[in-house]
C-alpha cells in the first residue's frame, strides 16, 4: 500500500485586536506532500495525513474537504471525517481536552489515471478550547498529485466504430486523429454519440453532449485503456443559429393603383437567402362584366331526365297489364260463344 502523507499546517491565531487588526494579520495555510514510492498509479490505495495547527489550545473541529471522484474513491478516515462522492465533511464536535495540534488520516483508492485534486475550504475552522472563540482559516489549502496509469493491462484507446447524430465529422474518424468538427441544424438541442472500443477492457465517457448552445460547441470523448492510459477526442459542433422572420408590409395610395411594399424577408433554411424589396403597382379600374353561358354535356343525365324516365317506366307497365287483361278478357268471350253454339 502506497502512503502519501500530506501535512496540512494551517497556523491558526485566535485575536482580541480590533476588525481592522484582523484584517491586516493574515493567517497562513501551508501544504506539503511525502511519499515514499516514485509515483501513484491506478488500483492502489493512498493515504492521505491532515494536520491542523494551531498556536493556542483548539477544542471542536468544522470543514469541508473537495476531492475528485472521478479519479479517487473515498475508503475510510479517522473520527471526525465522512461522505464520499467527492465531498468529505469535517466535524469533531465535544473535544473533551484542548491540543495544539490534530491529524487525520483519510484513505482513497486511485481509480482513474489523472491529475487528482483535494481541497480543504477557507470556510474551515476551530474553536478555542477556552473560551469557544472561532479562529478561521487563511484561506483554500489544496493537494495535487498525478495517478498514473496501472503498468499491466492493455493500453489501448482505439475505437471499431465511432459514429454521431445528426451531422457527420469532418474530417472522417481516425484513430490518428483527435479532433473533428461538426455542423447541425439550429433545432438540434443534444448530440449522440456511439463510439465501440477495440479492446472490451477500455472505457469511454462523454462530456458536454446533452446541451447544445447557439454556434460553437465542445463535446469530449475519453477513452480510458485498461492499464488506465487516456485519450481525448474533441468535437466542435457548430449550431446554426436560428434568424427570425419578418412580417410583410401593405401600403394602399388614392392615384388609383394598390402599392404592395414587400421588405427584405429572412428565410430560415440552411443558407439564408434574402428577397429585395419589391413593389407591385395593381390597376384597380372597373372591367366590363364577362357573360357566361352554361352548355350542357348531352352524354350526362340530370335529375329531371332520370324522373322522367321513371315516370315512363311506370306508365308503360301500367298499359302492358291492361293490354294484358283486355286479351284475357276477349278471350274468355271467345271460348263462350264457342261452346253455346255446340250446345245448339
Amino acid at each position: 500500500m502506497l502512503f502519501i502523507t500530506s501535512f496540512i499546517n494551517i497556523d491558526l491565531k485566535q485575536t482580541f485586536a480590533t476588525e481592522s487588526e484582523r484584517q491586516a494579520e493574515e493567517l497562513r495555510a501551508e501544504m506539503s506532500v511525502d511519499s515514499q514510492e516514485a509515483a501513484v498509479r491506478e488500483g492502489e490505495e493512498v493515504d492521505i495525513l491532515l494536520t491542523v495547527s494551531s498556536d493556542i489550545e483548539m477544542g471542536d473541529i468544522e470543514g469541508m474537504l473537495l476531492y475528485d471522484e472521478e479519479l479517487l474513491q473515498f475508503v475510510s478516515a479517522d473520527k471526525g471525517i465522512n461522505g464520499g462522492d467527492g465531498f468529505l465533511k469535517l466535524s469533531l464536535i465535544g473535544v473533551q481536552q484542548g491540543y495544539l495540534e490534530k491529524g487525520f488520516l483519510i484513505s482513497f483508492t486511485a481509480i482513474a489515471s489523472g491529475k487528482a485534486t483535494i481541497e480543504l475550504s477557507k470556510d474551515t475552522r476551530a474553536y478555542s478550547f477556552d473560551n469557544g472563540e472561532s479562529i478561521l482559516a487563511g484561506g483554500p489549502v489544496v493537494l495535487t498529485f498525478d495517478i498514473l496509469p496501472n503498468a499491466e493491462g492493455s493500453a489501448d484507446t482505439t475505437l471499431s466504430s465511432f459514429k454521431i447524430s445528426p451531422g457527420s465529422l469532418e474530417p472522417e474518424y481516425s484513430d490518428e486523429v483527435d479532433e473533428y468538427h461538426v455542423s447541425v441544424g439550429g433545432d438540434t438541442k443534444r448530440l449522440i454519440i456511439s463510439a465501440i472500443t477495440n479492446d472490451p477492457a477500455a472505457r469511454v465517457s462523454v462530456e458536454g453532449s446533452d446541451t447544445l448552445d447557439e454556434e460553437e460547441n465542445y463535446v469530449y470523448v475519453t477513452v480510458v485503456a485498461e492499464n488506465g492510459a487516456r485519450r481525448t477526442i474533441t468535437l466542435v459542433v457548430k449550431k446554426e443559429k436560428v434568424e427570425p422572420v419578418t412580417t410583410t408590409t401593405v401600403e394602399f395610395t388614392t392615384s388609383g393603383t394598390q402599392t404592395v411594399t414587400r421588405p427584405v424577408e429572412e428565410v430560415t433554411t440552411k443558407n439564408t437567402t434574402q428577397v429585395p424589396e419589391t413593389t407591385v403597382q395593381i390597376s384597380t379600374e372597373e372591367t366590363p362584366p364577362v357573360t357566361t353561358m352554361a352548355v350542357r354535356d348531352p352524354d350526362i343525365e340530370t335529375k329531371e331526365d332520370i324522373e322522367a324516365k321513371d315516370k315512363v317506366s311506370r306508365l308503360s307497365k301500367v298499359i302492358t297489364a291492361l293490354i294484358i287483361a283486355l286479351i284475357i278478357c276477349i278471350a274468355a268471350l271467345v271460348v263462350l260463344i264457342f261452346k253455346r253454339r255446340r250446345d245448339r
